[in-house]
């Protein structure tokens, strides 16, 4: 069934496409481990105050770190998170700009800036709430005369955004020039607004398409980092968001061989960002990155982690115990598995929805028992919640033929 819960779960399954956000509403059991942990202490806490976190979670195979980023993502858009995700198999992470393309094009400059001028408008009281304008404010206020009376006004408010310590000078100009375009005080041409555009999402722009603009620097490896905070500090001062929660999922195709996945040194690269992003946290206010791969990102001590000693230091607790530290910035999934009743509990949900979606009977309790003992005999004291998924899913096909 196109669209459906099931479909969404295939999908990811077999082409590690993104769960959907009612897909893990639904289906995520077992929050009380991990989740509701870190939305409590980090989405809902640290940093809407300011902070800024790195973490990585890791697992072995179906352990569910593609879900818990998901339900981690549909947390933080519910409570007002800037969200992107991105798969480190489509998205290179040696170049920190890659990182900034993405959370750019959920942003969408054009809109952000529209939303800053209404906001800026409403705080003047020169629309009232929710209003919307057919042409640039200054052009109504030409024609009933009063542009001198609240000109200055306006001027005063995109000088107060511009001057804002806290933004890139470049990307502070962006924006200025974006809202002095919306509202007609110094109108763009067509190309210098396409222009202004693609470069808020980071793509690289000859001089000549800037130098009217009076955008000097470029957004890459070396100011990505820069341009992102200056995102997340107009999101949250301006627009009332919470932060910027930023996903990476498959890190595990780091340590992948040559011809599949990452060179020596375009590994080192996506490494020295990871550990520039750590050691530079303290100004990355509100931006939240979260990774999650397989267990070879860790376990391997040739091309995972441990053989870039820069950042496996960083990422070390300092706090050694046999009992799983929350507040590790290095979580093993599988320190946190689903109990007999949990993996029933999931069971039982995935049998539900296929007699909704489908309208035909659901397997026989028998079948789900015997599924469940099966997804913990064979992976052990952990039972990954992808193994029962898979096998029941099956099941459902064999149902339906």
């Amino acid at each position: 069934m196109p669209g459906s819960v099931l479909a969404n779960l295939r999908e990811h399954l077999s082409e590690g496409s993104w769960l959907s956000d009612t897909t893990v509403e639904k289906l995520t059991v077992g929050r009380d481990k991990l989740i509701d942990f870190l939305n409590d202490r980090y989405l809902q806490e640290f940093i809407p105050l300011g902070g800024g976190k790195v973490k990585l979670v890791y697992g072995s195979d179906g352990s569910g770190k593609s879900h818990f980023l998901a339900e981690m993502g549909r947390l933080a858009k519910e409570f007002g998170f800037v969200v992107s995700y991105l798969d480190a198999r489509h998205t290179s992470l040696h170049e920190f700009n890659n990182l900034y393309r993405a959370v750019a094009n959920v942003l969408r400059p054009v809109e952000m800036i529209e939303a800053l001028y209404y906001e800026i408008l409403r705080d003047h009281g020169f629309v009232d709430e929710q209003e919307k304008l057919d042409e640039p404010v200054v052009n109504v206020w030409q024609r009933e005369e009063t542009d001198g009376l609240y000109l200055p006004r306006l001027k005063k408010a995109i000088e107060g955004v511009y001057k804002d310590k806290n933004l890139n000078r470049s990307f502070a100009t962006a924006i200025a020039q974006g809202l002095g375009h919306l509202s007609g005080m110094h109108r763009l041409t067509e190309d210098e607004w396409d222009a202004l555009q693609r470069w808020l999402l980071g793509e690289k722009l000859p001089r000549r398409e800037t130098r009217s603009l009076r955008i000097y620097q470029k957004v890459d490896r070396y100011t990505g980092r820069d341009m992102l905070r200056s995102w997340a500090h107009l999101v949250t001062a301006h627009l009332d968001k919470k932060g910027i929660l930023i996903l990476v999922d498959n890190l595990e195709v780091l340590v992948g061989d040559r011809q599949t996945s990452y060179s020596r040194g375009k590994r080192d690269a996506a490494y020295e960002n990871l550990r520039q992003f750590i050691d530079d946290v303290d100004r990355a206010s509100y931006v939240f990155l979260l990774l999650a791969g397989g267990h070879q990102v860790v376990n391997d001590k040739k091309r995972g982690l441990y053989s870039y000693p820069a950042l496996w230091q960083r990422l070390q607790d300092e706090i050694s115990s046999t009992r799983p530290n929350r507040f590790a910035d290095l979580i093993n999934l599988d320190q946190y598995p689903l109990s007999t009743g949990e993996l029933r509990e999931l069971a039982i949900l995935l049998c539900t929805l296929w007699k909704e979606e489908t309208g035909l009977e659901e397997p026989p309790p028998t079948l789900v028992t015997r599924r469940v003992n099966e997804a913990q005999a064979g992976a052990g004291q952990y039972a990954p919640p992808g193994h029962l998924v898979r096998a029941l899913l099956r099941d459902f096909e064999g149902r339906r033929a």
